[in-house]
């Protein structure tokens, strides 16, 4: 008790110091004053006597045990290592080149890790841009310190996220069912096209489907075992993902949720557990606790992305039934299109834009045999608790915004989405075997086949079809790194004037972080006559860059400054990208 009242302390002192910082004053001292409390906390519940008892009576019998527990598992080890090893090779693989465009908002979270490299940025538990917490950019900075400041330094820590997620999901779904279903969701999630794009992206959505898996093993393992390390580890989980994703702050909604499920269905199990749960509450507050005070401070903040999104904060509701739709119908069409994303409502955005739902359609065939069969169980807290998350998670975080599906917010529900694929498979297979009985003897291979017969259509689709779309990012992504590839060698020659606004401007994210340092301006208004280039500085030589959309200006600037070399960059499909007017001004 001692500890955590110390841990406590320590905590609330973190918290108003980081919180009450500004983000470029060093937080040296605040850091290990946060991380001690946080490892005081997690000593309260090691059973020290427990511990040195086993520790004067420890023999090599332990090691026996051990080894002889990892031998007779050692297929489910094999098949687990070959999983883990395939998730981070397609993840992994031409990681710089694959998405072939870089994103915007990659360059806006790389830009605020260089930020940190150059000790700009000094402060963890504050936001930064589009108010995402800054200790996941000190987290990149570290793969930028470590491999450089590149594309792949930046992408890889989502390579590891993914692989962590692949991993942790795998724990879930062992510790909630049996090892056939924990080893074909993780492979069929390791292969998950969707899973693997976000994996390959420089940001941090795809640490919701880490950190949520995670909470939800540790909560589920304390109330089977009533033991309230499990739970304290469960909230701290919890308390460290609210400085990732937006997405992870639905974490606790879905613990409240399966929570009072429990309340309903085996009320004594909660009863049994209450002091358990207060442990993890303050786990979570003891973590989240500088971030959670600064929201506390600063509310907009914390409901800014809502309030961007959020179909009743951003006001598109009222401006819908301005518009004379009632409110059943924009709510059936939100429901429509948000629990129908992975079987028939495609995705437009160009977070991954593939023009098709999330899933394939043998994918999508049994993730509708296992949502059902789910439902049909849900009495049972194991299959409940992957409902509470799927539901919970599609809902408010697709149906209450603008425009679903939205790609990047269902990450947080791939994990039971794949799931219910599994649990499709295995039951459909169950079945088939009852009908057919000498499939009942290779089950396990006719699993393996169509899981293999899955990856296939999804890698082939996600590496040979998708890909050299250049889908992702948007034509304003691929002109920035496209310029940027053209203007780096020639950085000190020329001046840019960039002929793109409003369709795009030079500082998109993208281009911030590929070339910080960018001797150019933007064109904002129309170039009508001479007159209008007289902010041309006549020094240097010029690059005039022209999007589609403002090419009928090039004839003045070429009449005003004549001589020039017009160099076009087209797609693959041959339509103009962007071109470059290199002319001396002098």
């Amino acid at each position: 008790m001692a500890l955590m009242i110390v841990a406590a302390l320590g905590a609330l002192v973190a918290a108003i110091v980081g919180a009450t910082t500004a983000w470029n004053v060093p937080q040296t001292e605040n850091i290990v004053l946060w991380m001690g409390v946080i490892v005081l906390y997690a000593f309260a519940f090691v059973p020290w006597s427990r511990l040195a008892q086993w520790l004067r009576t420890r023999n090599v019998s332990w090691l026996r045990s051990i080894f002889q527990s990892l031998w007779w598992h050692r297929v489910e080890l094999v098949l687990l290592a070959a999983i883990l090893v395939v998730a981070f090779v397609v993840r992994y693989w031409r990681l710089a080149w694959i998405p072939g465009i870089f994103g915007g908002d990659e360059g806006e979270m790389g830009a605020e890790a260089l930020s940190v490299l150059n000790g700009d940025l000094k402060n963890p538990f504050v936001t930064g841009w589009l108010s995402h917490a800054t200790l996941y950019f000190f987290a990149q900075s570290i793969f930028l310190r470590l491999m450089g400041a590149t594309v792949y330094g930046l992408r890889l820590v989502g390579v590891v996220g993914g692989t962590l997620s692949v991993f942790v999901s795998y724990l879930l779904i062992r510790r909630l069912f049996n090892v056939r279903l924990a080893l074909i969701t993780a492979a069929l999630l390791a292969v998950y096209n969707f899973h693997i794009h976000f994996s390959r992206l420089a940001v941090n959505n795809i640490f919701d489907v880490v950190f949520a898996p995670l909470v939800l093993l540790l909560l589920y393992a304390g109330l089977e075992s009533r033991r309230a390390a499990y739970f304290a580890l469960s909230g701290m989980a919890m308390g460290l993902a609210v400085y990732f994703y937006h997405g992870t702050r639905l974490i606790p909604i879905i613990v409240a949720v399966f929570a009072l499920y429990l309340v309903i269905t085996q009320r004594e199990l909660i009863f049994k557990n209450i002091l358990n749960f207060v442990w993890m509450g303050l786990g979570a507050l003891i973590v989240a606790g500088p971030l959670l005070y600064f929201f506390y401070l600063h509310p907009n903040d914390f409901m800014a992305r809502l309030n961007q999104r959020g179909i009743f904060q951003s006001g598109w509701f009222d401006y819908q039934i301005k518009n004379g739709k009632t409110a059943s119908e924009i709510m059936l069409e939100q429901l429509r299109r948000s629990f129908l994303a992975f079987n028939l409502v495609p995705d437009q955005m160009v977070w991954f834009g593939t023009g098709k739902p999330l899933l394939d359609p043998l994918s999508g065939m049994f993730f509708v045999f296992g949502a059902a069969y789910s439902v049909v169980q849900f009495r049972k807290k194991n299959y409940a608790l992957l409902l509470i998350w799927l539901v919970l998670g599609v809902f408010l975080g697709s149906t209450l915004l603008e425009n679903p599906p939205t790609s990047p917010t269902f990450v947080m529900v791939s994990v039971p989405a794949i799931f219910f694929v599994a649990l499709g498979l295995d039951k459909l297979i169950e079945l088939a075997a009852r009908v057919l009985r000498p499939l009942a003897r290779v089950r396990w291979q006719a699993a393996a086949v169509v899981v293999l017969l899955i990856a296939a259509w999804g890698l082939a689709f996600y590496f040979i079809e998708y890909t050299p779309r250049y889908s992702y990012g948007g034509d304003p992504n691929w002109v920035a790194q496209e310029l940027v590839k053209y203007v780096q060698p020639r950085r000190d020659k020329y001046r840019v004037y960039f002929v793109a606004p409003p369709i795009m401007y030079l500082n998109i994210g993208s281009r911030k972080f590929l070339m910080p340092k960018l001797n150019g301006e933007d064109v904002l208004n129309p170039i009508r006559s001479a007159e209008d280039l007289d902010f041309v500085q006549r020094s240097r030589p010029a690059l005039f860059v022209f999007v589609p959309a403002r090419e009928n200006e090039f004839p003045i600037v070429e009449k005003t400054f004549p001589g020039g070399i017009v160099r076009t960059f087209n797609k693959p499909d041959g339509s103009l990208l962007f071109f470059i007017y290199e002319v001396n001004t002098r």
